[in-house]
């Protein structure tokens, strides 16, 4: 029986597969992303994928599903999830991944703000009071923009990732995709990144 320390552990023993280089480079880009490329990104992958969302042949997630096939079949189904969540992580925690890290506080003030400004907007407008019914009418509207913003950081988080994990994966299985499946796959990170 081995010893526990002979055993194995952490990425060196799943690795990334044939095409181990080019998925570490990509993770290493992805750590990197400032701000503007992670909104660039969102918009990429909204873009793209949003209007092909159907799942036909040559959609983002017909080709998804390919890819995870062939990593199935081809046995490399540890490479593709390690890539997956590597490139994830590495995004999440770049300086532009961090900059979409919403808050629940930010969320809940905003809804605070809309609840209090409409309740108050309403009640200062029959009483009669104009200037208190604007003011909470504004105080309403700032919550509302609140929520807003904490909901695009949401969306661009959701996004980055989708991103990220499907360039990954396109690397890990793209000696066994059509051209076009890999395409499909990296297209919103070849836009922005040019890569």
């Amino acid at each position: 029986m081995a010893d526990l320390e002979e055993l194995p552990t952490g990425p060196e023993v799943v690795g990334y597969g044939p095409n181990h280089s080019a998925v570490a480079g990509l993770i290493a880009r992805a750590g990197r992303l400032t701000r503007a490329e992670v909104h660039a990104l969102a918009g990429a992958v909204a873009w793209q994928w949003q209007p092909l969302a159907l799942p036909i042949r040559g959609s983002f997630a017909a080709a998804r599903s390919e890819a995870l096939a062939a990593a199935r079949i081809a046995g490399r189904t540890g490479e593709a999830t390690a890539a997956q969540d590597d490139a994830r992580l590495a995004a999440f925690d770049s300086p532009g991944g961090r900059s979409t890290a919403g808050r629940w506080s930010w969320a809940e003030n905003g809804l605070a703000g809309v609840v209090i400004g409409l309740i108050g907007a309403i009640v200062s407008a029959q009483a009669g009071v104009v200037a208190a019914a604007v003011a909470f009418g504004l105080l309403a509207l700032v919550g509302a923009g609140v929520i807003l913003l904490y909901e695009s950081s949401r969306i661009a988080r959701y996004r980055l990732a989708a991103c990220v994990q499907a360039a990954a994966l396109a690397l890990v299985v793209g000696d066994l995709l059509t051209p076009e499946t890999a395409h499909t796959l990296r297209g919103p990170w070849s836009t922005v990144m040019h890569d």
